[in-house]
């Protein structure tokens, strides 16, 4: 019974942030600087690996709905409603039992592996805040995809400060900045150093869509 409750929950609760993430995307004054660097990419017929921090993640993730994209997903409460909208929005979701869950990790390069894109929150699941770990590296790496940095910025919006990574949801008819950076080739260098470089640019682009927005 139990277990039928907690069902019952978590597509309830999926289905209101399907229709939260549509109808508030619907309403936004979006302006995105640096699509060229996606149209490039697309024209060449290269898979991507699209990197963002977790805040920022309401944005971007109805922004590329019903392509061929997954997103990796831990399979605790949260994890499972978000791995169901996503679903929802067109995406293959994959669930991890935790986040060192190897068996997850490959079903996931497997899936990339097949000729999907993959949006990755590169701080996430549980943080620490804007520290990219090296999970989308290692895939574009082991792949040959580029990486392809986003950032958000939004005003107004509401921002859940209780919450490790700050999430923020904009507000009905906010500007947005959304700010897509320079490929990033993770096959040529160390990882760490591609980390390093992807992280920067990360840090680099959030902060000039702050000042755009402000």
């Amino acid at each position: 019974m139990l277990k039928l409750l907690v069902k019952i929950y978590i597509e309830i609760a999926a289905v209101l942030f399907y229709w939260l993430l549509v109808a508030i995307n619907k309403t936004l004054r979006v302006t995105i600087i640096g699509s060229e660097n996606y149209y490039k990419l697309e024209k060449e017929g290269k898979k991507i690996v699209f990197v963002f921090w977790h805040q920022a993640s309401f944005v971007p993730i109805y922004t590329y709905r019903n392509r061929k994209a997954c997103i990796l997903t831990i399979g605790h409460l949260k994890g499972e409603i978000l791995a169901r909208a996503a679903e929802y929005l067109g995406y293959q979701a994959i669930r991890l039992k935790k986040e060192s869950d190897r068996q997850g990790t490959l079903e996931f390069f497997k899936k990339v592996q097949t000729g999907f894109d993959c949006n990755i929150a590169v701080d996430g699941p549980e943080g620490p805040i804007f520290k990219m770990k090296p999970g989308a590296v290692y895939i574009a790496a082991k792949l040959g995809n580029p990486i392809l940095p986003i950032a958000i910025a939004a005003r107004p919006k509401i921002t859940l400060f209780w919450r490790w990574d700050k999430y923020f949801i904009p507000l009905p008819f906010a500007r947005v900045v959304f700010m897509i950076g320079s490929p990033q080739d993770a096959s040529e260098e160390k990882l760490e150093v591609v980390l390093s470089k992807c992280e920067a640019a990360l840090i680099n682009l959030n902060r000039e869509a702050s000042l755009l927005i402000s």
